[in-house]
This record gives structure tokens, C-alpha cells and sequence, in this order.
């Protein structure tokens, strides 16, 4: 309910509701607590301001998202809000977003970094559209760029691949990256990975959980879409590999911390000069079903991708990758030939 009084100090105290949420407004004057009162009236119906709600669309994700995800749109979210932060939502429009996005590309941004950041602008419009009534989403009707550099998918060299193998009697982080390259999970999923997963008689391997790190606890949770729960083929070369126990095969009753990944990784490396990234051994296996004339849709399966346009970028850039080492070759046969 409305109130009105004069204060000890000779001012005017108005107390008004703004969408719920009850204001103090004060003037020498009843008039000039009245006008501030529809000032404020005024700016709320223009909107809320880019920063305000793209922190408010944090929050929210704080306590929904994994740390993993987190960790992705924390940098294209403070970009965006250095870049529109004192904006008002409904004032921004698609030619400024999309002017946005083309000066991201001429710094040399990939495809996907570009991406993830006009996603987190859409992501924020959508949000004040629940919360706030925002009518348009000016990142819903920006294109990305043609011919953005992709990022680089680089595989392991032939020296850490020698490697890596001749340390698997003796290295049992070694398993872990072998278990990428032949079976192309990712790293979250293969510290998820419990000795019954591995299902010796049909020959499989069954992943359905992924391990993130909060902080330095390790946490389970189930694949983010459908298709990261999957069966694989267990092939020989793992299986010869393969210890016997309970629990987790990289940790025991529990999986490894974040802590006792790092430390595992980097003594790894340290013993045997090997610095591929599991990331890398995953690509290594697309690499591997594209070589076996594995066909897209069952790679895509076997990868766990979600959209097959994905699995199709995979197979594109190895197919582009071999094109440029026979082009090289040819090139280099000509110029001894002539």
C-alpha cells in the first residue's frame, strides 16, 4: 500500500511498488518524491540493463550447469557484458550483435569460440524474455561468419604414439589414454569408467557415466545428451591391458580428484615425454573409424555425438588433413622428378 510521510530531516518519504517490489522515494517536496517515483516508472519499462541481466542468468546457471560448463561461458559472458553491459536489452539490435560477432572473427576468433559467445548472448535474451518480458532476441537472427577458422583437431605425433604403447606394462596412465584412442571417450567418461563396464564376454564397453570436477571434488553425472550413453567395442588390444578389481578403474571406491588426475597426468609426462591430450587420442579414434571406412552415422554413435553435422566436421577435417599430406607428397615427387 502506498505511504507518505515527512522525515526528521524535512524530506518526503514516498513509498511505491514497482513489479511487486516496494521503493523509497524522497524529495524536499511531495512533487519532486512524485517525479522520482515515475522516473524510476519510466526506466523500468524501458528494461533491464545487459549486465544486470546476464548476472542474474549466472546465478541461475551457478546452480544448474556442471563446473565444466561453467568454465566455458564464464569468458564469452564478461566479453559480451564489456561489450553491451550498460545497454539496455531492448535497445541493442541484430546489426549490433552481428557487428559484435564480425569483430570477434577479425581478431582471429574460431568458429566455435564465436559461436559459444553469440550463444551466450542469446542464452541471456532468453532468460530476460522468461524473467522480464524482453519481446526480441536480437542474437536469434545473427548468422556466423563464412570461413571462420576452425580449431585445430591435432593428433598425437608417431613418437607419443611409440611411446605411450611402450609404456602400457608399466604406466597405469597409459590405460587411460589407450582406452581414448581405441575407444574415443572423453576424459570425463573414461575416469567414470568401472571395472563392470567392461564386459568381457560380448566384448564391450558400456558408457553411461562422466566424471567433473567442483572444485576439488569429483562428481558423477550422466551424459548431456542421449547419445554420450553408448556401447562400444571392446577391442583386444585394451582388453589384453585391462586389470582386475572393483570400483572405479582410475580411483577405487571413488574416482579420481582433480588433484590425483593432474598429479597421475603429470608424472606421466614427466617419466615418458608423452604430451598428447586424451582429447587428442579421443580424435585419434575418429581418425581411426574414418581410416576403417566406418561409415558417418555409426561413427556418430561410436563418438557420442549428438548431432551428426558433428561427427561430419570430424570426418571433413581428417579427409582435409589427408588431402594436404598427399598434395605435399605429390608436390615434393614432382619437384625430384623434374
Amino acid at each position: 500500500m502506498a505511504k507518505t510521510k515527512k522525515r526528521p530531516d524535512g524530506r518526503y518519504e514516498i513509498v511505491r511498488k514497482i513489479k511487486g517490489v516496494s521503493r523509497h522515494f524522497y524529495g524536499k517536496t511531495k512533487a519532486e518524491a512524485e517525479r522520482k517515483y515515475a522516473a524510476a516508472l519510466l526506466e523500468e519499462d524501458k528494461g533491464p540493463l545487459f549486465k544486470d541481466a546476464a548476472k542474474e542468468w549466472m546465478e541461475e546457471a551457478e546452480a544448474e550447469f556442471s563446473a565444466n560448463t561453467l568454465h566455458g561461458i564464464k569468458s564469452p559472458c564478461e566479453k559480451a557484458v564489456e561489450q553491451f553491459g550498460n545497454r539496455r536489452l531492448r535497445e541493442i539490435s541484430a546489426k549490433e550483435v552481428k557487428d559484435w560477432v564480425l569483430e570477434l572473427a577479425d581478431k582471429g576468433y574460431s568458429k566455435k569460440t564465436i559461436s559459444n559467445h553469440l550463444s551466450v548472448v542469446s542464452c541471456v535474451y532468453r532468460y530476460a524474455q522468461e524473467q522480464n518480458g524482453i519481446d526480441e532476441n536480437p542474437a536469434r537472427f545473427v548468422r556466423m561468419p563464412k570461413n571462420l577458422p576452425q580449431e585445430r583437431r591435432e593428433l598425437p605425433s608417431d613418437e607419443d604414439d611409440a611411446k605411450m604403447m611402450d609404456s602400457l606394462s608399466r604406466e597405469k596412465f597409459a590405460l587411460f589414454l589407450l582406452i581414448a584412442k581405441y575407444t574415443g571417450a572423453r576424459k570425463g567418461e573414461i575416469m567414470g569408467l568401472r571395472y563392470e563396464d567392461f564386459d568381457l564376454k560380448e566384448k564391450t564397453v558400456r558408457i553411461e557415466r562422466s566424471v567433473y570436477f567442483d572444485g576439488k571434488l569429483s562428481k558423477i553425472k550422466e551424459p548431456k545428451t542421449e547419445a554420450g550413453i553408448r556401447t562400444v567395442p571392446l577391442l583386444e588390444i585394451v582388453e589384453r591391458f585391462l586389470p582386475k578389481g572393483k570400483g572405479y578403474l582410475f580411483g577405487g571406491s571413488k574416482p579420481w580428484t582433480k588433484s590425483q588426475y593432474a598429479a597421475e597426468e603429470r608424472a606421466y609426462r614427466e617419466r615418458t615425454g608423452v604430451t598428447a591430450s586424451p582429447h587428442q587420442w579421443r580424435h585419434l579414434y575418429a581418425t581411426i573409424l574414418y581410416d576403417a571406412d566406418i561409415p558417418a552415422k555409426d561413427a556418430q554413435v561410436l563418438l557420442g555425438h549428438a548431432r551428426i553435422a558433428t561427427t561430419m566436421d570430424v570426418y571433413t577435417h581428417v579427409r582435409d588433413q589427408r588431402l594436404a599430406k598427399a598434395s605435399a607428397k605429390l608436390e615434393e615427387f614432382v619437384k625430384k622428378s623434374s
